[in-house]
C-alpha cells in the first residue's frame, strides 16, 4: 500500500521533474512501470491512498502500478483515512500470478489486442492478469476473419458452413 499526500517530489521515483530519457521515453515513468512489474511478478497488490486536498499525486503516472498488480486507488478526506484502510482489506486477492488463456475457432480472430498475446493465427490470446479479486474482468474484441483469409483456409468451406462455434 503507498500512501501519499501529494506529488512524489524526492528521491528515485520523483515526479516533480519528470525527463525524457535519449529514446524520448519519460525515465519517471519507466520506473513505476518496473515496480509495477516486479510487484506482478512477485503476486504483490499495490494500493493507493492519497489525500484530498492535498498537492496532486499524478494519479495517471502512478496508475501503472496499482492497475497491473490488481489494486485500486483511493482519494480520501484525511478524516476518512482509517475507514478506506478497512475498504481496501474487504476485498482480499483470491489469486497470484493469473493468466488467462482463450482458444477462438480457426475462422475467427482477436481484435485490438497486442501482437505477443497472440499465437496461432490470431486464434489464442493468452494475457497475464497477476492479482485478481473477486471484482477482477477481463474483456476481449473478437472477429470473423477476412473473407479471403477464410477462403484458403482448408478446414472451412465458405459454401457450406452456416455456422462457426464460439
Amino acid at each position: 500500500m503507498i500512501c501519499t499526500d501529494g506529488l512524489a517530489n524526492i528521491g528515485v521515483g520523483s515526479l516533480e521533474d519528470k525527463k525524457d530519457n535519449k529514446d524520448g521515453v519519460c525515465e519517471v515513468e519507466e520506473f513505476y512501470k518496473k515496480i509495477a512489474n516486479y510487484a506482478k511478478c512477485k503476486g504483490v497488490t499495490i494500493s493507493i491512498i492519497t489525500i484530498k486536498g492535498g498537492d496532486e499525486s499524478d494519479l495517471e503516472t502512478l496508475q501503472h502500478v496499482y492497475v497491473e498488480t490488481g489494486g485500486n486507488v483511493n482519494v480520501v478526506e484525511p478524516e476518512e483515512i482509517t475507514k478506506n484502510f478497512t475498504n481496501i482489506f474487504e476485498n482480499p486477492v483470491i489469486a497470484t500470478n493469473v493468466t488467462v488463456k482463450v482458444k477462438l475457432h480457426a475462422g475467427m480472430e482477436f481484435r485490438n489486442e497486442p501482437v505477443n498475446n497472440l499465437s496461432e493465427n490470431n486464434t489464442i490470446m493468452t494475457r497475464g492478469l497477476g492479482n485478481v479479486n473477486e471484482d477482477s474482468e477481463i474483456t476481449f474484441e473478437y472477429r470473423m476473419k477476412d473473407a479471403k483469409v477464410l477462403a484458403e483456409m482448408p478446414e472451412i468451406d465458405l459454401l457450406t458452413i452456416k455456422e462457426i462455434p464460439f
